[in-house]
């Protein structure tokens, strides 16, 4: 038994109880959402590609806008990378900023640059350098693609933790910035790291003060209120404190996290075994 585990009902609380209290179920891997495309039309032809040793290819318009950078399969599906930002040094050099939310600054995030006459992706502390093919080799490649949306489609919404070390995660659909996050589309996960399953509780309320999650006719519910969380359980209530996403929603991505061993859709997924 953990060292200072639950303790619930009057009963020392073990991993295998835990989880037949709350009827728990694997976490949803499954996050790629329908392949949506995404009209390169004005760029078509500007792209270049680029291929790594696996002979994946990353396709981008260099020294150009950030939202034109996609990583895939030759001929297959291409997805589009989530980017922060770009910055170039005239024609010497550029950099896109790219999305994996498997690192964040702890681990310098990744990357597509060109850099001394080369061309390469990081992966945090990682540099694959890849090869820029000719025009003709490129448009070969590309003759059957398809240009698609991001890959990953959950984003943080809430995570804390108590005070057993029990962490509460709550992820949501990743949309885009004029539509609204559809309330069943937010997922409530539960457990010990390397433990983490997600849990039968649904948004039950959404307003100026906060949210509640929980289920018909239960009494176990998250309550966040201004980013003060509770859980609740019956008469058993438990602080929750509030982790900082930007930081720490690595936790729920890597090492025993709710998507460890989940896709990407990046450059960065050959380092991460599924």
């Amino acid at each position: 038994m953990r060292q200072s585990e639950p303790v619930l009902y009057g009963e020392p609380v073990t991993f295998a109880f835990f989880l037949a209290v709350f009827a728990m179920a694997p976490a949803q891997a499954g996050t790629a959402a329908p392949v949506e495309e995404v009209d390169v039309r004005e760029v078509r032809n500007q792209l270049r590609v680029f291929q790594d040793d696996t002979q994946k290819i990353l396709v981008m318009v260099p020294f150009g806008d950030n939202d034109w950078v996609f990583w895939g399969e030759p001929n297959g599906v291409l997805y589009q990378q989530p980017s922060l930002f770009s910055s170039a040094n005239g024609t010497e050099s550029y950099e896109y900023g790219l999305i994996d939310r498997r690192y964040n600054s702890t681990y310098r995030g990744i990357s597509a640059q060109y850099r001394d006459g080369k061309t390469f992706v990081t992966c945090g502390e990682t540099r694959l350098e890849l090869n820029p093919l000719s025009i003709a080799d490129g448009e070969a490649r590309l003759k059957g693609a398809q240009f698609a949306a991001p890959f990953w489609s959950r984003n943080a919404h809430f995570l804390a933790r108590d005070d057993y070390g029990v962490y509460y995660y709550i992820d949501k659909a990743n949309t885009h910035d004029d539509q609204q996050v559809p309330e069943s589309s937010y997922r409530v996960y539960i457990g010990w790291k390397g433990e983490i399953l997600q849990a039968p509780l649904s948004m039950v309320a959404q307003d100026s003060v906060g949210e509640v999650y929980g289920m018909p006719n239960g009494d176990r519910r998250i309550v966040i209120n201004r980013q003060v969380g509770r859980y609740f359980d019956g008469d058993d209530v438990r602080e929750l404190h509030t982790l900082n996403l930007h930081i720490d929603s690595i936790l729920m991505y890597r090492d025993g996290g709710v998507y460890d061993k989940a896709r990407h859709g990046t450059p960065c997924d050959r380092f991460f075994p599924q």
